[in-house]
């Protein structure tokens, strides 16, 4: 037997990963800032989280490209800016694809700036609800487009969120089998 191969080994990538780059980032994945740790805390109940990046504002179009590109569906983006989480959910191969805007609280002017951001565009919500004590959920259609739906996610978090150019980001990828809300 020779004792520099390794028989334990596999070239079977885990789940959501397509290539050996994606494997690398899923061990930097643990290294994220405390502040994203658990990544539970902040992703509905039964999201199966595969992949962690973390970027700025430059990566959102190419974070919604994998989601839009993704073999699996449904499949969810989530995009955090310290305490803030914005949840992306792709159904389909054609879609649609929508933002889940969650409101800690009663923070009446981050809503308030939501809504506008959203009514100036001439987007209605699809949905808006309170699932739990605390919390507020709106759910609004973006482009499924990658370098359209970029836009309007880049815009409403400079506009409605006051996120900067160099804020730090989390994406974190995964599926959803019955959608997040």
């Amino acid at each position: 037997m020779n004792g520099f191969v390794d028989y334990n080994r596999s070239v079977q990538l885990p789940p959501g990963c397509k290539d050996l780059i994606d494997v690398l980032n899923l061990t930097h994945a643990h290294r994220i800032p405390r502040d994203c740790d658990p990544a539970s805390e902040w992703l509905p109940a039964g999201a199966q989280p595969e992949c962690v990046k973390t970027g700025g504002l430059g990566n959102i179009e190419v974070s919604l490209t994998r989601l839009l590109t993704a073999q699996l569906k449904p499949g969810f983006l989530v995009i955090r800016a310290g305490a803030v989480p914005l949840h992306l959910l792709c159904e389909t191969e054609a879609g649609p694809l929508d933002l889940y805007v969650a409101l800690q609280g009663s923070d009446s002017e981050q809503e308030r700036a939501i809504r506008a951001f959203f009514s100036g565009r001439c987007i209605d919500p699809l949905l808006d609800y309170t699932p739990a004590e605390g919390w507020r959920i709106i759910r609004y259609p973006i482009p499924c487009v990658a370098s359209r739906a970029a836009t309007l996610v880049i815009a409403l978090l400079k506009g409605a969120y006051l996120i900067s150019e160099d804020t730090p980001l989390h994406f974190v990828f995964g599926r959803h089998a019955g959608g997040l809300w």
